[in-house]
C-alpha cells in the first residue's frame, strides 16, 4: 500500500512533505476486530487483544506469530483455554522485561510471561471493565485504570526468567 496525498492510498507513494509510507507487513489472527496493541519496549513483539477473547503476540524482526496467550495455561487461577478468559480490553508491556499486562472486561488484570507466555499474576481491584494499562517508566509498578472510577496501583516483583 502506498500513501498519496489525496488519502486514497493509491498513487503516490509520499504524504506531505518528504514523508515516504509503504505497508512494511500485514498480520491477522481470526478476523476479529482488534480491541487494542502495544510494542515491547525493544520493539521485537507486538501484543494484539481481540474481540473475540484472544490475546496473541507477534514477532516483529519475523513478521509472524509468537504466541497465543489466551490459549496458553492460566497458572493464575488453574484453568485454560480461551473460552473460559473474558475479553481482553487493553494490553501493555513491562519495560525492558518479558512481561504482558492485559485487561480484561471483568475487571481483572493478569501478567503474562512472553517466554512461557504463562499467567504468572492475577489482580482483581476492578468491578468493571479494566480500560487502561500503563507500567510507570524504570519502576516495577503497573497502573490500571477501571471503568468503575478505580485508579489501582500494583507493584510486581518480576522473577528474572
Amino acid at each position: 500500500v502506498k500513501c498519496s496525498e489525496d488519502g486514497t492510498g493509491t498513487g503516490a507513494d509520499s504524504v506531505g512533505v518528504g514523508i515516504r509510507a509503504e505497508q512494511e507487513a500485514r498480520w491477522q489472527w481470526d478476523g476479529s476486530p482488534v480491541q487494542d496493541l502495544a510494542p515491547s519496549s525493544d520493539g521485537q513483539l507486538v501484543a494484539v487483544a481481540h474481540k473475540s477473547g484472544a490475546v496473541v503476540l507477534w514477532s516483529t524482526p519475523f513478521q509472524e506469530l509468537y504466541g497465543d496467550l489466551a490459549a496458553a495455561p492460566m497458572g493464575c487461577h488453574g484453568t485454560s483455554g480461551r473460552a473460559l478468559v473474558p475479553d481482553p480490553v487493553c494490553v501493555c508491556f513491562a519495560p525492558f522485561l518479558p512481561y504482558v499486562a492485559v485487561g480484561y472486561k471483568d475487571g481483572k488484570v493478569r501478567l503474562f510471561s512472553t517466554a512461557t507466555r504463562e499467567c504468572v499474576a492475577l489482580f482483581s481491584e476492578h468491578k468493571l471493565p479494566v480500560l487502561q494499562l500503563v507500567f510507570l517508566p524504570n519502576t516495577n509498578r503497573l497502573l490500571s485504570a477501571g471503568d468503575d472510577g478505580v485508579l489501582a496501583a500494583y507493584a510486581c516483583d518480576f522473577p528474572v526468567l
